[in-house]
């Protein structure tokens, strides 16, 4: 049993993979910022591991919107119509009891041509009404999915500016791109201070592409895309009644983008991670280099702890006795739980 003797001679490296894994991804403790995130790119891989990067100050319940692609592909309409209906609360009080916030990262309002599939009106009501009343924050990140809905001379989405949700966005949504095609436009903070301002910008990249937009009057124009073409509107938020929304309008994946930014700058992931913290008025940690670095750790180890678990199984399946291993695990589950109450307290020295 080969197998058995690797896995022996190795299981001081395999344990400690898993331990350090689940001390960063811990869950249970002190509550984490609670998000329904809702994309078009949910299920589809790379995008996906980008956007949604693991941080255990952030509890994602995710939400499958189609989008063209997936349809090109042969994705099933009643389907994705399902998911979005199974995954969603059920009802105000589920949405806003709970969780805090709201993410439509690439997300749709709904498909020109395809009736069936459409962002749920009532849902919009329900967003509408949580953040007015409640205190509900909502993050819309940009892209052809969002704002206008597209591209310029073509039904390509819809434009959230059609629907109740636009009298809640810190944008005016327009049709078309700022500027027409990609270009390498700087981004530029309003106010130097800004606590987004503190990512390493400089190795960012260009923003290349934007939605076209107008900053509402009583928003806060946060940052802004700064080109030879002129400067764009980039990202902006206000209060509305009891809650925030918060707005970013880059675009990817669309008119020659090269999209440097996502990526290739390592940082894009924190970036993510920091809206939602700005969205909720959670404080950006003091030392990003060491939460970065934490980050890091957590993408490394989610896929050694995949592996092995998946070596475990098999292992298993030959008949090998690894009830000791196991016994390890459930050793580790306790720091891991210890070490999750600490990085949601702000405590990141404890936690590494």
């Amino acid at each position: 049993m080969q197998f058995i003797s690797i896995l022996q001679v190795n299981r001081g490296i395999c344990l400690a993979a898993i331990c350090g894994f689940l001390l960063l991804a811990a869950t249970e403790g002190s509550e984490p910022v609670r998000v329904v995130y809702i994309s078009r790119f949910v299920h589809r891989g790379y995008a996906q591991n980008r956007a949604m990067t693991p941080d255990p100050s952030i509890s994602l319940l995710p939400i499958p919107m189609p989008g063209h692609h997936q349809l090109a592909d042969g994705a099933d309409v009643n389907i994705l119509n399902r998911y979005m209906r199974i995954y969603f609360p059920r009802s105000y009080g589920a949405l806003v009891g709970n969780h805090d916030m709201v993410v439509m990262f690439e997300a749709p309002c709904g498909l020109s041509g395809l009736s069936k599939v459409q962002f749920d009106p009532k849902w919009m009501s329900w967003m509408v009404r949580g953040i007015a009343e409640d205190g509900l924050s909502v993050l819309m990140m940009g892209g052809d999915a969002c704002w206008g809905g597209g591209q310029e001379g073509s039904a390509f989405y819809k434009s959230w500016g059609e629907t109740i949700l636009d009298e809640v966005l810190p944008f005016d949504s327009l049709v078309g791109t700022n500027p027409a095609t990609a270009a390498s436009n700087r981004p530029s903070f309003v106010d130097p201070e800004h606590p987004l301002n503190v990512l390493p910008w400089e190795g960012a990249g260009p923003v290349e592409l934007l939605n076209k937009v107008l900053t509402r009057q009583g928003a806060t124009l946060i940052a802004q895309a700064i080109g030879d073409g002129g400067i764009y509107p980039w990202i902006s938020a206000w209060r509305y009644g009891q809650g925030k929304v918060v707005g970013e309008t880059q675009i990817h994946w669309s008119k020659e983008t090269t999209n440097v930014m996502f990526d290739r700058w390592e940082w894009y992931p924190d970036f993510i991670v920091y809206l939602m913290y700005f969205g909720v008025d959670k404080p950006i940690p003091e030392d990003i280099l060491l939460v970065h670095d934490l980050r890091v750790r957590i993408r490394e180890y989610t896929l050694r702890i995949s592996l092995l678990v998946s070596l475990l199984e098999f292992v298993e399946d030959f008949g090998a006795n690894i009830v000791s291993l196991y016994g390890d695990l459930d050793l580790i589950q306790e720091r891991y739980s210890e070490a999750g109450e600490l990085y949601r307290s702000d405590d990141y020295q404890g936690t590494a």
